[in-house]
């Protein structure tokens, strides 16, 4: 089984390693953007434990990897439908404005509200695990009478 923390994916598929499968939290069908967001293509998406979407050229995760997202540091959140597409989400690195945001597509409202949900929640266990608090600079009233 992998550890939290212990895989940190780039975005060549050549680096990704497929987990067991006790390690998947979802998958299903997503439509992702190219960078430039004019191209759509469908892929097998995968959501591991270890904070990252795969993305496969086939119908299951034992298809060919094509690519992957890195969710640390990431927020998923609904977007406005654009090109044709709906049921957008987009995944994005507040805390790091050179990193590319991912757009992608789900089948319907309620796979969008799971999938931003899951990453989000995964997002948020990941970096907590790699001991990063987005919110401690943010402060309490206890911090404000000092």
């Amino acid at each position: 089984q992998i550890a939290l923390g212990e895989f940190m994916p780039s975005n060549k598929s050549a680096d990704v390693k497929v987990a067991p499968l006790e390690n998947v939290v979802k998958e299903g069908f997503l439509t992702k953007s190219d960078p430039s967001g004019k191209s759509w293509k469908k892929r097998y998406s995968v959501l591991w434990k270890d904070g990252r979407i795969t993305y496969h050229s086939g119908k299951n995760s034992n298809s060919d990897v094509k690519g992957n997202m890195d969710l640390f540091g990431g927020v998923a959140e609904a977007i406005g439908d654009r090109s044709g597409q709906k049921f957008l989400f987009e995944i994005s690195y507040p805390n790091e404005e050179s990193r590319r945001s991912w757009s992608l597509s789900a089948s319907s409202n309620e796979e969008r509200e799971n999938w931003i949900g899951l990453i989000n929640e995964g997002a948020a266990s990941y970096n907590v695990n790699q001991g990063i608090d987005y919110n401690e600079n943010q402060g309490d009233e206890s911090d404000e009478a000092e």
